[in-house]
């Protein structure tokens, strides 16, 4: 990661831990929550690997990333965006049971 004025930034809190794993789970391929734990001790964290082990499971939770399997076992891409999610009317009103009061 880098900061504004071009230097490298620190991950030491979880925004910062969060804002990596969105960032590398961006790339096509996905990440591996092994992958960010190695890039973000480069940058100065000090927290275990399991912790980002359960920042990916808490992400994925929340659907802002999506676990899928693949050779090199569980690698997370982005979710869907929100704006991805809405509903059209007529799509509301199909889900709606007229006979339910």
């Amino acid at each position: 990661m880098r900061g504004e004025n071009g230097g490298e930034l620190q991950v030491s809190n979880a925004s910062e831990r969060r804002t990596l794993f969105l960032k590398m789970a961006g790339r096509p391929e996905g990440v591996s929550a092994a992958e960010v734990y190695r890039r973000a001790v480069e940058l100065g964290d000090t927290v275990t690997e399991e912790a980002y082990y359960n920042l990916a499971r808490r992400l994925a939770h929340r659907g802002l990333l999506v676990p899928t399997q693949a050779a090199r076992g569980t690698q997370y891409k982005l979710g869907a965006y929100a704006d991805s999610q809405w509903l059209e009317e007529d799509q509301l009103s199909a889900l709606i049971d007229p006979e339910y009061p």
